[in-house]
């Protein structure tokens, strides 16, 4: 990870002091061991792209929502290959180890022996067993309201993927080396499925009511760290008090308007007084509440 300060890159055994190894310079972010992953130099980002190279004004729910989509948007660009490495990985590791033991116990649990379907093959229900579970558990994520469309759609084309390589690889398997076709059935229904949902999940577009991937109060906490370490960004807006009870300029009296803005809630108006006042009309400090 980079310094944000001198650029100097610090890898994992440099930053265990919390210190970049050149200048010093205190790390905000660990991003080895988080999810999602964030660093200084991403965190710098996105409050340089949301004050547009520090020239506007945000406010604080605008980072909210900027900071969730950033982060939804960095998730979802290796989900793809995440799954089919995790697919193939366990595949074999989760087939061979449980296998093994399922062998063993079906020997001597003769009644899961199914009028010899299986026999003392425990390789095959450990591998139905995971794909079940694997697929059920990427079905479950793809309706997820922590993940936007982008998210959606890698797990919906990873289903599409899976299902393709179950049906054919597996169906291939059970009729030549197995040679049952009940299990053939099973295997082949098991990709139908995947496919089935995969294809759900694709054409599945519209917008929903998401959930912020990281709660509120993790980010709060992340930025008091960061303005205490590197200053509060300039543009950020202060939050306003419910209920404020704020005493107008008894001058204010004195101006007359030809034009008049309504707005829904107390956050809006402060933005756009602020922005009014400090970029366009050069206001008076009292209108700056």
């Amino acid at each position: 990870m980079k310094c944000i300060n001198c650029g100097t890159d610090n890898d994992y055994q440099a930053r265990q002091d919390k210190k970049c190894k050149n200048c010093g310079h205190e790390f905000v972010f660990e991003p080895k061991g988080m999810n999602p992953k964030v660093t200084d130099g991403l965190f710098a980002k996105i409050i340089n792209d949301i004050s547009f190279n520090n020239t506007i004004f945000y406010t604080q729910k605008q980072f909210d929502y900027y900071f969730d989509k950033i982060a939804k948007n960095r998730k979802s660009k290796s989900v793809l290959a995440v799954l089919i490495v995790i697919f193939i990985l366990f595949n074999i590791f989760f087939t061979g180890f449980v296998g093994a033991f399922l062998g063993w116990l079906l020997v001597f649990i003769t009644v899961i022996i199914t009028f010899g379907l299986l026999g003392n093959n425990g390789f095959i229900i450990a591998n139905l067993l995971w794909n079940t579970i694997y697929i059920i558990s990427l079905v479950r994520r793809s309706q997820s309201t922590k993940i936007n469309v982008q998210e959606r759609s890698q797990i919906g084309k990873g289903l599409l993927i899976l299902g393709g390589i179950i049906l054919i690889g597996g169906g291939w398997i059970t009729l030549t080396i197995i040679k049952s076709f009940p299990i053939f059935l099973i295997v082949t229904s098991l990709g139908m499925i995947s496919i089935y949902f995969g294809v759900a999940a694709l054409s599945n577009k519209e917008p929903r009511v998401q959930e912020f991937l990281v709660k509120k109060s993790q980010l709060r906490e992340w930025q008091d760290k960061w303005n205490s370490i590197n200053s509060t960004p300039e543009k950020l807006l202060p939050t306003i008090t419910p209920n404020q009870n704020l005493i107008p300029n008894s001058e204010l009296n004195n101006y007359s308007f030809d034009r008049l803005v309504v707005c829904q809630k107390d956050e809006i108006a402060h933005f756009l007084i602020v922005i009014m006042g400090k970029v366009r009309l050069n206001l008076p400090n009292e209108l700056n509440y």
